[in-house]
This record gives structure tokens, sequence and C-alpha cells, in this order.
């Protein structure tokens, strides 16, 4: 990005290239396949490909029909003109070109657009893939419909973070501190209810927020397990 000048415009935010890297910085030097949504001028295209190598496969998608002049298989590079809120299209794409190691959207930045993006792709992302929505600032903004309390994105992801901890809301009557580890319903994905926040929490390893960035690490997850070792402790009062 410092020395990128003549080319297809790219356009970022400067602290969004330490959450990349954070997030981003294992799947360098090995096939990865992205899905980003919003291709605009082409210039991310670029960026992807000088940050995660040759074995990138890309996938973008843009409304705008435009935007298929960057198409380019012949570089891994494709392009698809369609509505990134339309469910059966984005499910469609991510079953044909999956599993889909990394989504990223920078797309029209609305907050019901990304809600209805990520509820389309997010189950459909590799096991261990990551799901990235930047410029989430607009939910905070006006003009995008934004504010604090608003029915934005970002309020949106705070309730997952609820959804993430579905297996320690079950055990809100008593709680999980026996040490000797007694069996849960959430000890293998074949038991475990079939409710949306136990969906969502076995399959998401982590959720970050960073400024005007949200971050979705899936991994296969079950109910914790107490791990104990030593023989001398202090009772505790």
């Amino acid at each position: 990005m410092a020395t990128y000048a003549d080319g297809p415009l790219v356009h970022k935010v400067a602290h969004y290239f330490d959450v990349y890297e954070r997030h981003f910085s294992r799947f360098r030097g090995r096939r990865v396949v992205m899905l980003e949504i919003g291709v605009q001028s082409g210039g991310s295209i670029e960026l992807w490909r000088a940050y995660f190598g040759d074995d990138l496969e890309y996938h973008g998608v843009d409304i705008n029909p435009n935007c298929a002049q960057f198409d380019d298989p012949a570089r891994n590079v494709h392009v698809h003109v369609g509505d990134a809120t339309d469910a059966n299209f984005m499910q469609a794409l991510a079953r044909r070109v999956g599993p889909v190691d990394v989504v990223l959207d920078d797309g029209s930045h609305e907050s019901a657009h990304m809600r209805a993006s990520f509820e389309a792709l997010y189950a459909l992302v590799a096991p261990r893939g990551v799901y990235l929505v930047e410029d989430c600032m607009t939910n905070y903004w006006r003009p995008w419909g934004g504010g604090v309390g608003a029915d934005t994105f970002i309020e949106f992801a705070k309730r997952l973070v609820d959804s993430l901890n579905a297996f320690n809301v079950a055990d809100g009557a008593e709680g999980y501190t026996d040490p000797t580890n007694p069996p849960t319903r959430y000890d293998d994905v074949a038991t475990m209810p079939d409710a949306p926040a136990v969906r969502f929490a076995a399959s998401t390893w982590s959720l970050c927020f960073y400024d005007g960035v949200v971050v979705f690490e899936r991994m296969p997850r079950t109910h914790f397990k107490h791990i104990r070792r030593g023989n001398r402790s202090i009772p505790y009062d």
C-alpha cells in the first residue's frame, strides 16, 4: 500500500492494516479462497494478491456490472455481478467456490446489508475461516441510519456475544465449577440443541471489535473443560 500508485484505486483506513495482519496472516503463503463483498474500482484485488500471494483464489461480488471488467480467471481473479444481500445468490456462490477461508464485507456499509450478507454466508465459511466486516463506523452516522442504540450491525454483533457464550448461558442456574468435568449436552455437536445461539457458539472461536471493524473467527467448539495441575492450594473463602 505504501508503494502502490499506478493502478485501480484502493481506499482503506490506516489502522485496518493491523487488523488484517492479526486475523489474516495465517493464510499467507498457502492456498486461500477469499470472497470480498464490494469490488468498486478493483484496487483491493491488487492489494489482496500482493498480501496473500499467488495461491490466492479471489472472488469479488459487486452489484455494479462495470466491475465485471476486473474478472481475470488467468490470475485466479473472479468477479461476480450480483446483489450481496440476496441470500440465494450468495449461498449458491459460496457453495460453488468454497469452502471460503476469508470473507471481507466492504460493500455498501449499510447495516441492513451487512447483516443480510452475514446471515447468508457465515455458516458457509470454512470451519477455521474468518469473516470481517469493515467500515462499521457508518453504524454511528445518521446518513447511514446509524447512531448509538440504533438498529445497526454493531448492535446485532453485540447480541452475538451472548450467543458466543451460549454454553455458559445454559449453565446459568448452577454454574459449571466441578473440576471433574461432569458431562453436558454441549460436549458433542450431535447432542446439542438445534438453536441459533448454540450453532453460533459451536462454530465460533472469537468475536473481535475494533474501531470500525468487527471480526468473527470460526472454529468448532464444545463446552469448556477444567484443567487442574499441582497438589497444593489455598481454599476459597
